[in-house]
């Protein structure tokens, strides 16, 4: 370079500074400065040359330059001068034969070209930033090259996205069949190209074309790359869910006495009673559907009121059949037995006093003495007015318990008109424990 500068300027001589361009897209300023010789030393002359130097630079190109140095000296007897030829080259052409390297993905001769930057310039934070860049996307590329991530550790948004979409579209399904199953072993999987090249490993179930809904869940492209530093780098992760359910109905009585079932030992019974308890009326029969859905291991409920039946007028019936009974079924036991005792004693009174009565006025016709015939009457007369009394309390308890039972029958229907209606707009949500992925 320079005997190639020096060259160049015997054949154009100049003064000043002239750009020269060189390989890789650098320039090369040169600077020309003469100067005559007088009684000065070489060393001073030097040193004002390098000083007229780096002030033309300044005027010629105020930005920031490096590698200052003088190349040589060109003497001229016959003019008693000396011609100092300096070179220099700016910063920002290094800079921009890095970042061209960068972003060619040449990082070794990147690196390499800051790292003379930096030591050219040692406060150059611009090339630190860059070594550190590099630095990384190197780790990186070596990471892309020999390890398979986690794919629930580098995309966790959008592994749960795809986790909730599985979960929606089964969820859909348990509602439509009353029972049935799904085990499915899924492996997401993406390469170094970015490419999803996941796979069913295994599939079981009791849902006919399970198979292309899950085709169509794959294929809306919820499942992204591992993506880092620009790079695409394999990751992989295994989904196994495993999913059951069936159907059942259970009766609930709620009496006075508490509420009551058979068979039933259950967490849900605390949210069933719970729901039963808040009714404005809560006596009655109450039929539930209960969805069962094992997800993994772990149990989830979902509880409907599917049906719901209160006494109401109808058990007057019973009441004409032995009164206390509608009582009883009318307030699910409460009252009614003191109607029920009073009715069979009073009934039972009445009737044996009338048989007895009955029997004292057929002696009273046999008799023959006056003693008897006084005795037979009295007995007969009394029995009969306790017949009379006995059975008007029986009467009045009778009428008392049709009437009562037919206003508390209704009553409790009346009460019970809010749940039935909503039950006539289909079942009443109790519990409804969503699926997830544990």
């Amino acid at each position: 370079m320079t005997n190639y500068i020096k060259r160049m300027y015997n054949s154009e001589p100049f003064e000043g500074v002239k750009i020269i361009e060189g390989n890789e897209g650098l320039s090369y300023y040169v600077i020309s400065i003469t100067l005559l010789n007088n009684n000065n030393s070489e060393e001073n002359n030097n040193s004002i040359a390098e000083e007229k130097a780096k002030e033309a630079m300044k005027i010629n190109y105020p930005g920031p330059y490096i590698k200052f140095e003088i190349l040589t000296t060109i003497l001229n007897n016959k003019k008693n001068t000396t011609t100092y030829l300096f070179s220099c080259q700016l910063l920002n052409d290094f800079v921009n034969m890095a970042d061209k390297y960068f972003n060619e993905k040449k990082y070794n001769l990147a690196l390499d070209s800051y790292n003379y930057i930096l030591f050219l310039d040692n406060t150059n934070d611009y090339a630190s930033e860059r070594i550190k860049e590099i630095t990384g996307i190197k780790n990186i590329l070596g990471k892309r090259s020999s390890t398979v991530s986690s794919y629930k550790s580098t995309n966790p948004d959008n592994l749960l996205a795809f986790q909730n979409l599985l979960l929606d579209d089964i969820n859909s399904l348990i509602n439509k069949e009353k029972q049935g199953f799904l085990n499915l072993k899924y492996l997401i999987s993406f390469d170094t190209l970015g490419k999803n090249i996941s796979v069913v490993k295994n599939i079981s179930t009791s849902l006919s074309g399970y198979s292309n809904n899950l085709s169509n869940i794959t294929s809306k492209g919820i499942l992204k790359p591992y993506v880092e530093g620009g790079y695409f780098l394999a990751s992989q992760e295994d989904l196994v869910l495993d999913v059951k359910w069936s159907s059942s109905k259970t009766l609930f009585k709620s009496k006075s006495k508490g509420i009551f079932h058979k068979n039933y030992s259950n967490q849900n019974s605390s949210s069933i009673e719970s729901f039963i308890n808040n009714q404005p009326f809560k006596l009655g029969k109450y039929v539930f559907e209960i969805k069962n859905n094992e997800v993994n291991g772990k149990l989830y409920s979902d509880i409907n009121l599917v049906k719901y039946k209160t006494v109401g007028p109808k058990a007057a019936f019973l009441s004409m059949l032995m009164p206390g009974l509608g009582t009883m079924k009318v307030t699910y036991g409460k009252k009614g037995w003191g109607r029920f005792t009073c009715f069979l004693l009073s009934s039972g009174l009445a009737i044996g006093s009338k048989l007895y009565s009955n029997a004292q006025y057929k002696s009273y016709l046999g008799a023959k003495s006056k003693i008897e015939i006084d005795k037979y009457y009295n007995n007969a007369n009394i029995s009969h007015k306790i017949s009379l009394v006995s059975g008007g309390i029986s009467a009045t308890i009778y009428l008392n318990d049709l009437i009562g039972v037919l206003l508390k029958g209704a009553k409790n229907i009346n009460l019970s008109k809010s749940l039935r209606k909503q039950l006539q707009q289909g079942p009443v949500q109790i519990q409804n424990q969503l699926i997830s992925w544990e």
